[in-house]
């Protein structure tokens, strides 16, 4: 009873600018009072803002079914445990906000058939903004949220066991924060440009460009394919990051599938607490600029590997406070690395710490040490 008196109260806030809902008014919907309230299932602000309200599977789902057909922007569950993988295709108001979803449950919107209904403005199909926050998603056998096509804002949300817990393809300027997974099986996080989902995406469409996520800790699953990937797209900013638990195959997967319009990442203050039997950060590349700022790694592992497609790819690491012994670096095809600002008298310039001794095509190494900066240049494993 105090959760739906607390949820009620703050939806009034935030719909409705401080007034109370318009009661009784259903937008064609069969009036049913939430346990304990006088409110209708579905309530009209005076400004015309629609909320559901849910209590169980069922009227979940409805929610989202009436979502499509009338101008509801808020579905808020308030009931316990549910089972269930749920369905979106179009909300009406090209705006939808789910809040409080808990249990065993999937969120999936419809993919679309070709790319051209994927980018129809006219249909509004990539016009809709779904926010998704403090939802609760457990149990295998289905991912937790799988978006495409959108503006999508995932926050504030715990997952434990799914496959991969946020899926997003073709989503441009996603919004990733302060959200907790554990234990996923394939992987925790996972942005894809849409490259084999439907007829006529290709690895250049790039549609999933410019995402900012910050401040998600992923617990990986012993032998998840990744704890963060990025896949086809471009302009990532990825920030206080803590990926730990059992042992990924990579903590973090940056690959543009050979793409032509894929140019750069930022990833800053990483903390990487567990060892990656592949690699800390995977890079495969056609031509780009990846920033890694203050990473932080715990355990020896092959900390970056990099790999270039076909043109120039350069990993700018800044601020490498510490590296535990036996940490390498692997180069593959044309990579050029810069470690800037490195603590002390830190050295990456031994063949130990290369995998199969090999420096990539340009490697710098710059230190601020007691006598100033101190910076060596090889290339082609020459110094110079």
């Amino acid at each position: 009873m105090k959760k739906l008196l607390l949820l009620f109260a703050v939806i009034v806030t935030a719909t409705s600018c401080n007034r109370s809902p318009d009661i009784g008014k259903t937008i064609g919907f069969t009036s049913q009072s939430v346990p304990t309230q006088t409110a209708s299932r579905v309530a009209t602000s005076s400004t015309g803002e629609a909320v559901y309200f849910a209590t169980n599977a069922q009227d979940f789902q409805s929610g989202l079914n009436l979502a499509e057909t009338s101008t509801i922007r808020y579905i808020y569950y308030v009931g316990e445990s549910m089972t269930g993988d749920f369905t979106t295709i179009n909300p009406k108001a090209k705006e939808l906000k789910i809040v409080g979803a808990v249990g065993n449950i999937s969120i999936s919107r419809k993919l679309p058939a070709n790319q051209n209904q994927a980018v129809d403005s006219a249909n509004n199909f990539y016009q809709v903004k779904y926010s998704i926050e403090n939802c609760t998603f457990t149990g295998s056998g289905s991912n937790g949220i799988n978006l495409n096509c959108c503006y999508a804002s995932i926050r504030d949300c715990n997952f434990n066991g799914k496959d991969t817990s946020i899926s997003l393809v073709f989503c441009m300027n996603a919004q990733i924060i302060n959200n907790q997974v554990i234990n996923s099986k394939k992987g925790g996080i996972c942005l894809n440009v849409g490259t084999g989902k439907w007829q006529g995406a290709g690895n250049s469409t790039s549609a999933s460009n410019h995402p900012f996520i910050e401040g998600n800790r992923v617990f990986n699953m012993q032998g998840a394919e990744f704890g963060l990937a990025l896949i086809g797209l471009s302009g990532a900013w990825v920030q206080n990051h803590i990926s730990e638990g059992k042992s990924p195959m990579y903590h973090v997967i940056i690959n543009d599938l050979n793409s032509t319009t894929a140019w750069n990442y930022n990833l800053n203050n990483i903390h990487l607490e567990s060892i990656a039997t592949g690699a800390g950060f995977l890079i495969k590349s056609r031509q780009s600029i990846v920033n890694i700022v203050s990473p932080y790694v715990q355990y020896p592992m092959t900390l970056i590997d990099a790999n270039s497609y076909a043109g120039v790819v350069q990993v700018n690491v800044e601020n490498l406070c510490w590296q535990p012994s036996g940490t390498k670096y692997s180069s593959t095809g044309n990579c050029r690395f810069r470690f800037d600002n490195l603590y002390n008298n830190g050295k990456v310039d031994t063949t130990t710490m290369w995998v199969n001794g090999k420096f990539p095509n340009v490697l710098t190494q710059e230190n601020l040490t007691a006598n100033g900066l101190v910076v060596k240049n090889y290339v082609n494993g020459k110094k110079i």
